[in-house]
């Protein structure tokens, strides 16, 4: 149940964050994840698979739930870091 929760927060936080500009890749170039494709992501240990939580501060203390693995990035800050830390060979899930 509680991966099941995790999973909703993930995908609503993602499509949450196609509709900012602060990201404004082409919707060309992003695929949407569903919880199920996530969780067998998450369960092949892809090395190649970075899982990056940008939710604000105050969203990010009221929740109980993370993703085990997952890097927080402040979101005012995740666009520059993402385009520098990571290769384009990299599987990125935002949330």
């Amino acid at each position: 149940m509680r991966k099941c929760i995790l999973v909703a927060i993930i995908l609503a936080m993602v499509a949450a964050l196609f509709t900012t500009t602060a990201f404004a890749a082409s919707r060309d170039n992003v695929e949407l994840v569903t919880k199920e494709q996530l969780l067998k992501m998450m369960g092949e240990n892809d090395p190649g698979l970075i899982i990056i939580d940008v939710r604000t501060g105050t969203d990010w203390r009221a929740s109980d739930v993370t993703i085990k693995g997952a890097i927080r990035l402040k979101p005012k800050k995740a666009v520059k870091l993402i385009s520098q830390k990571y290769t384009k060979d990299k599987k990125l899930v935002i949330y």
